[in-house]
């Protein structure tokens, strides 16, 4: 079995979707998946070592259990969107363990991120009658200042109520349909707290010409990160990377293509 180790998405998210949709699967094929969840009050059990939450107890998680699997072979790591920010803390705090990352929908960008989702939410809510919500965000982005400042944080109080948001994160509704379910309370909840918790002591890790293999993942449809502005940065980031656009996919490649990003993952793990 090769072990991979995967960080989620979020914040605020976990991954109970990933553990019951792909780690079977991988299982079958050689691949022993075990998926992180980042610290929340609604698993306060097994995270008392990293309450309150932030961002730094965010990382030293993260850190904690690659950690708890390495046992003297470097370990392949595998981060989705925000999970980015794990892959890169790792990638700082200890390369000589890391023989492998792959990142999904990259998001170094983080407040680029923030940006087009408050673009697709003014656009969502001006389509569907809301124009006082959308005349709201629009204010909020004649504002935005690339900072996780008062008017962010309205921004996304706005976005949060917007019942149609998760769908401009997907391409393929049948996956959609399919994953959404798994955040189940209590434990697997959707944590709001934990979201603005993280953001509130974000700072980004930089990534500097990395050695590290490094295959990276985005989806033809995805509005949600900069594809353009991140993929520009990943030859000052990763000296040997791979870039793969997956033509059937938006913000969940791994999901909406799930057998061809495994077949990646195993050609890229035994290269």
């Amino acid at each position: 079995m090769t072990k991979v180790l995967f960080y989620h998405g979020g914040p605020g998210l976990n991954g109970n979707p990933e553990r019951n949709i792909l780690l079977p699967v991988y299982q079958q094929h050689g691949i022993e998946l075990c998926i992180w969840d980042e610290p929340s009050t609604l698993r306060e059990a097994e995270n008392n070592n990293y309450l309150p939450v932030t961002f730094d107890h965010y990382i030293t998680s993260a850190s904690d259990f690659l950690l708890q699997h390495y046992e003297g072979e470097p370990l392949t790591i595998m981060g989705h969107s925000f999970g980015t920010s794990a892959i890169a803390g790792l990638l700082a705090a200890h390369p000589e363990k890391i023989a492998n990352a792959i990142i999904v929908s990259p998001a170094f960008f983080v407040y680029s991120g923030d940006r087009n989702i408050f673009n697709i939410v003014k656009t969502d809510l001006a389509a569907n009658g809301e124009s006082d919500k959308a005349a709201a965000m629009q204010i909020v982005l004649d504002n935005f200042a690339d900072a996780f400042d008062n008017n962010t944080v309205q921004g996304w109080m706005i976005a949060a109520v917007d019942p149609r948001l998760f769908n401009y994160y997907w391409h393929n509704d049948t996956a959609k349909t399919n994953y959404l379910p798994y955040y189940a309370p209590p434990t697997y909840s959707l944590d709001a707290q934990s979201f603005f918790a993280i953001r509130q002591t974000f700072q980004e890790i930089a990534v500097n010409n990395c050695v590290v293999k490094t295959l990276i993942l985005h989806g033809l449809y995805d509005k949600i990160i900069d594809v353009a502005g991140e993929l520009g940065a990943m030859p000052s980031r990763f000296t040997n990377a791979t870039i793969v656009e997956m033509e059937a996919s938006a913000h969940y490649p791994h999901i909406e293509e799930a057998d061809k990003t495994l077949e990646l993952i195993l050609n890229f793990v035994k290269d």
